[in-house]
């Protein structure tokens, strides 16, 4: 026998044992999601994660900083962040819930790529590309 217990976004599946007696919690399941937002002047983007792996694309037309609410994150949760600049140079600084290397200073024109897996208590960088061509 199985139920289906919906919490937030995440989905555990439980079963009874064969004495139908004790619950058992066979796995906990959370869906990736995709996020898109634009940007057209500088701003503070306050991103909520609720997903094992969200991907979010921002088109950087101004300075900005991007800001995550982890109260809902999971250790291991996984973000990627896709920065599209425009046609100006752009400085995009990570602020509450990230543990970055560093701001990242787009190139006219490119994307640059940002992952970041959840420690427990932020957003820490794994990886970050150089600036690349996206069509």
């Amino acid at each position: 026998m199985f139920v289906n217990d919906k919490t937030g976004l995440s989905y555990n599946f439980k079963s009874l044992d064969d004495d139908s007696k004790n619950l058992i919690v066979s796995r906990v399941v959370k869906f990736p999601a995709i996020q898109t937002i634009v940007s057209a002047s500088a701003a503070t983007i306050n991103l909520v994660a609720l997903h094992a792996r969200t991907i979010v694309k921002q088109a950087v037309g101004a300075a900005m900083t991007i800001n995550i609410d982890v109260t809902k994150c999971e250790i291991g949760d996984e973000l990627t962040i896709y920065l599209a600049n425009d046609g100006t140079q752009r400085v995009v600084t990570f602020g509450t819930g990230f543990n970055a290397s560093g701001t990242v200073t787009g190139t006219v024109d490119k994307t640059i790529v940002v992952r970041f897996q959840f420690d427990g208590t932020k957003f820490i960088e794994v990886t970050r590309s150089a600036a690349i061509t996206i069509a």
